[in-house]
């Protein structure tokens, strides 16, 4: 399988986000925040050259340094959820049922 470009779907990613919610007014998502160059390079969602992630809930875990909830996909095509909540302990049996 061939290397998927991380800028296309960067850019794929937040043409079809921005049109849903111009379509749903409830519906939130999370861009890239701090810049780091990346935002420039038309990377408009954490991640790097190798993976992008999205989220649509904007907590975060400050020992991880992630969001809490996490929809992440790679260049080889790999797509996982990532769940996450060690800053707060009481939330894992719901993370975990």
């Amino acid at each position: 399988m061939s290397k998927l470009d991380i800028i296309e779907m960067n850019r794929n990613c937040l043409d079809f986000l921005l049109k849903w919610q111009l379509e749903h007014e409830d519906f939130y998502f999370v861009p890239r925040k701090r810049n780091k160059d990346r935002l420039n390079k038309g990377m408009y969602f954490r991640g790097n050259e190798d993976y992008i992630v999205l989220t649509f809930w904007d907590k975060s875990d400050p020992v991880d340094k992630i969001y809490l909830i996490n929809w992440d996909c790679n260049t080889s095509g790999e797509v996982s959820i990532t769940l996450c909540c060690r800053n707060d302990t009481e939330k894992l049996p719901h993370i975990v049922a």
